[in-house]
């Protein structure tokens, strides 16, 4: 099957095998050998890889590369920040559990959300991800380069969809990747979302630039831009998103309460969702409609926020409409 290679453009590093470190006052060639490198790599190929004349002075400022094959790697963990309603972890020997708030995932954990759960991950970088109900998600590999800050996240999704906030993320040894069935999204830093329903996908990039490669053709997705798997497995066309609907109001006198929005031109469907905080740690309401109209019932006491976008033809989902009530 062919796959599509969605690479982040802004912020490469100048150097694309190394990570470059910043010479501070009291720094040795030998002290940031043992502090970053394997123990298999002896400070002195460092030193020779950047041309160091004298290891006892290194004026401070001066930029150091220190490959990233040479690095210490260790194995990182996902934790769950956020959850709502049923779902199970499967880790790497087959034992199956229920997700619970606080708990570490590793490799090999395949994730499995009810129809009406949610649940957010948060990686070592701190970058999370939304991952919504009738999912499967399987986390392939979860790696940190020592104290470089640098991580390897990796992911399938079979089905379901997610929505991920990545950080910025230091150097050519850091990777966030999500895998659908169509398409792979490679990404250093920004905002986006990923559908798969195992046939078709979706990636909508909300912050970033995202560059979406596929079977010789390529697509640059910029802000509020989407695209979805063609019949050749390459990435289609890019499309602007939906813009956010307007007049979002909330009749919270009767029960269930009614939410309604008016028209999106172009929007076939609208997703509703409905979360205990600004930041969404998970989904109390999560519902496609076709009404401009949706009913939200059996929601907890307090403030909630809740936020409505529209959805093309092609099902690539478009902005946000968010109000708290």
């Amino acid at each position: 099957m062919l796959f599509g290679l969605v690479a982040l453009l802004a912020g490469l590093p100048g150097f694309a095998n190394d990570w470059t470190y910043r010479i501070r006052p009291g720094d040795t060639v030998w002290g940031l050998s043992g502090k970053y490198l394997r123990k298999d790599i002896p400070w002195q190929l460092l030193q020779a890889h950047n041309r160091i004349a004298d290891p006892h002075r290194i004026p401070p400022g001066t930029l150091i590369r220190l490959p990233v094959a040479w690095l210490k790697v260790q194995p990182a963990k996902a934790t769950v920040v956020g959850i709502h309603g049923d779902a199970a972890a499967v880790d790497a020997q087959g034992q199956r559990r229920k997700i619970v708030q606080g708990m570490a995932l590793g490799i090999g954990t395949t994730l499995f959300t009810s129809a009406d759960a949610s649940l957010t991950l948060q990686f070592a970088d701190g970058s999370r991800l939304l991952l919504h109900g009738g999912s499967e998600l399987k986390l392939d590999k979860l790696s940190a380069y020592g104290a470089t800050g640098m991580t390897d996240t990796r992911m399938r999704l079979p089905k379901g969809r997610t929505s991920s906030e990545v950080k910025p993320l230091r150097g050519s040894g850091s990777h966030y990747i999500i895998e659908t069935p169509d398409l792979m999204s490679s990404v250093r830093g920004t905002h986006f979302r990923v559908g798969s329903d195992g046939d078709d996908s979706q990636i909508e990039v909300t912050e970033g630039r995202v560059q979406v490669d596929g079977a010789g053709r390529k697509v640059l997705l910029r802000p509020n831009q989407g695209t979805v798997n063609a019949a050749d497995g390459a990435p289609a066309a890019k499309s602007a998103l939906l813009a956010e609907p307007a007049s979002v109001e909330l009749d919270a006198t009767q029960r269930p309460m009614l939410l309604r929005w008016a028209a999106v031109p172009g929007a076939e469907r609208y997703r509703v969702q409905v979360g205990a905080t600004a930041a969404f740690p998970y989904l109390l309401h999560d519902r496609v409609v076709t009404d401009l109209q949706d009913s939200i019932d059996g929601l907890p006491d307090g403030t909630h926020c809740i936020r409505v976008r529209a959805i093309d033809a092609q099902g690539i989902e478009g902005r946000d409409a968010v109000i708290e009530a």
